[in-house]
């Protein structure tokens, strides 16, 4: 993207900063998106969210979304977890709402019934803390891959 109020610089990187602004002076976001057939432009996510599993593409905020109309579910967070079969495996961090309940599987069902069988999460890792997020309210999915995701495990089952 290209505008008069676009940044100039990463502060104090100038390596990030070279592989964030084209010497045209466009800046590279890392979103992902899509034209729909009237020309709308959807952001969809980050570049380096996006989980592949089995050759599909799966946007984190779709499943998040799904999840988070759960009516137990206060937030949800989604990551790619390495995988044996699939390369990847979508794995949900979920945070509940004060005195409710859901199991793994039901969370799991809901998913698959939003967004189909291969975007639904292969686990459902619950936390009791919130969620990592920016001081902008945004979240921080490398913290929350760090913390459920990193544990080594090959998830294929779910």
């Amino acid at each position: 993207m290209k505008s008069p109020g676009a940044m100039k610089a990463i502060w104090g990187d100038p390596e990030a900063t070279a592989l964030r602004i084209t010497a045209a002076g466009y800046v590279r976001s890392r979103d992902i998106g899509y034209l729909d057939d009237r020309g709308f432009l959807y952001l969809a996510d980050r570049k380096e969210d996006m989980i592949i599993s089995g050759g599909f593409n799966v946007w984190p905020a779709e499943v998040e979304n799904a999840l988070a109309s759960h009516p137990a579910v206060q937030e949800a967070a989604v990551v790619g977890v390495p995988d044996q079969k699939w390369g990847e495996a979508v794995l949900a961090v979920v945070v509940l709402r004060e005195q409710q309940q859901a199991t793994e599987q039901e969370l799991i069902d809901w998913a698959r019934q939003k967004v189909g069988r291969i975007k639904k999460p292969s686990r459902i890792e619950f936390s009791t803390e919130p969620l990592p997020k920016s001081p902008v309210g945004k979240m921080i999915r490398r913290l929350v891959r760090e913390r459920f995701g990193s544990t080594g495990q090959h998830i294929h089952g779910a």
